[in-house]
């Protein structure tokens, strides 16, 4: 004990602890683990960066202005569009009085306070070495082999069969659907330690233990539209290295084999689990679209036409809800009034929630029903909601920015590659067809800022 306290003395190894300590945060965010190990490594690395600014202010400072020069433009977004989050949840459309602890900025801070400390911490403790990158690349492929063994686990505590998940691929998914939100957040970093490990031993266990059970798991789990952001996102990747990399993709055995395994795998999807006529057939059901085209064609007018379409509703899914409800309202005693007219009976309260905007759940709170809306829409039309069209430009900025510039940083830096093929999957495609939220574009900026290293130059 004596010896690692002493050795904490030394600002290098405090900051590497620091950065360790996030390393297990992001692998608890992205990864499907208890909440503790994410907890843990967040506030283990705050405590460690409030030591190292206590012992070595100045590296700190340094580590801090050298990070926001390098990452100007995302950060400077980023303040921006939480500025914006602040400014409509400050004044939302729903102004009734609430406790604090229930009010919509409570909300705001307690659902972000772990994504901009981490981007906050990262600010301060990296210090664009490469041994931090990796460590970061590392965590971020290990976060997926953690939630291939989370999910399989509660598929056998459920009784799931392997003969189960065949027999089901095409009439129901038997493996949680939940599990394409992790693939699409960390399978391009898999996926690319294929070609960035030097070792045939580290690239068959990745292979064998990560990406192969990844990528059954989430065909069986049937979220169709991971399955076309998981596929673009290797063949770019694969594009990308041979562009840029081309000795990295030059040092790889068995090219072959692993384009016909690509190959065997598109074969795979488009023949037996009828994937080709699910996305690209224009007569689609409504089971598989989720009645997004339904949500799309009764709420957004309605919202054009209120008074909050410049400035958005706030943060959180009570303002969307409460909105709405309200309109809801409208319409019902329009309806009511027609019945009594034509002396009729009018539609229960349920068809007319369908009939007028789309699906709906009725939850109970405090004794009391509570209607919840199927906020399911397109990423920056949900995000258009809450933050109008102040918001929405600078969230889609920085999407785009990210990938953009994950792309032009990757001929120097290959593990860009990873981030690139996460937001193209996450936010760009996947996004494209569900509403993923606001909150981990900051995860993803501080995966940005941890990536940065700098080669050492020999002297």
């Amino acid at each position: 004990m004596k010896i690692l306290l002493a050795r904490l003395k030394n600002s290098d190894d405090l900051e590497l602890v620091a950065v360790f300590l996030l390393c297990v945060f992001l692998f608890g965010i992205c990864g499907y683990v208890a909440a503790d190990i994410k907890n843990t490594g967040l506030y283990g690395a705050l405590a460690f960066t409030l030591v190292l600014a206590f012992r070595d202010f100045a590296r700190v400072k340094n580590n801090f202005i050298s990070n926001l020069k390098e990452n100007k433009a995302i950060l400077i977004s980023a303040f921006s569009l939480f500025i914006v989050m602040l400014l409509t949840t400050a004044f939302p459309y729903d102004a009734q009085v609430y406790d604090f602890k229930d009010s919509y900025l409570y909300e705001l801070f307690k659902d972000l306070k772990k994504e901009l400390l981490f981007v906050f911490i990262a600010l301060c403790v990296f210090s664009s070495k490469e041994k931090y990158a990796r460590m970061v690349f590392v965590a971020l492929a290990l976060a997926l082999a953690a939630s291939n063994f989370g999910f399989i686990a509660e598929a056998v505590k459920g009784g799931v069969t392997f003969d189960d998940l065949f027999n089901k691929i095409n009439g129901g998914a038997q493996i949680d659907r939940n599990f394409a939100f992790y693939f699409d957040m960390t399978f391009a970093f898999a996926f690319l330690a294929l070609f960035v490990f030097r070792s045939v031993v580290a690239r068959v266990l990745i292979f064998a233990f990560i990406v192969l059970p990844a990528v059954a798991l989430n065909l069986f789990a049937g979220a169709r539209g991971s399955w076309i952001a998981g596929f673009i996102a290797v063949i770019l990747i694969l594009f990308v290295l041979w562009q840029k990399k081309p000795e990295i993709f030059a040092a790889v055995k068995y090219k072959k084999a692993l384009f016909a395994i690509l190959a065997l795998l598109v074969v795979f999807v488009s023949v037996e689990s009828d994937f080709v006529k699910s996305r690209f057939d224009k007569s689609v059901s409504d089971d598989f679209t989720s009645q997004r085209d339904v949500i799309l064609k009764t709420r957004l007018p309605v919202f054009f036409d209120s008074n909050r379409s410049f400035v958005g509703l706030g943060y959180g899914n009570r303002q969307y809800d409460v909105f709405f409800e309200k309109e809801f309202a409208k319409i019902k005693a329009k309806e009511v009034k027609k019945a009594k007219k034509s002396k009729k009976k009018p539609l229960s309260a349920g068809k007319l929630r369908m009939k007028h905007f789309g699906p709906f759940r009725v939850d109970k709170k405090d004794g009391k029903k509570v209607v919840r809306w199927l906020h399911d829409e397109p990423t920056l039309v949900a995000a258009y909601y809450h933050y109008g069209f102040i918001g929405t430009p600078i969230f889609a900025f920085m999407i785009f920015y990210l990938l953009y510039a994950s792309y032009k940083r990757a001929k120097d830096n290959v593990l860009y590659l990873g981030l690139f093929g996460s937001m193209l999957a996450f936010y760009v495609i996947r996004g494209f067809f569900e509403n993923l939220g606001t909150s981990f574009i900051f995860i993803m900026i501080g995966i940005f800022i941890l990536l940065n290293y700098k080669k050492e130059s020999a002297n």
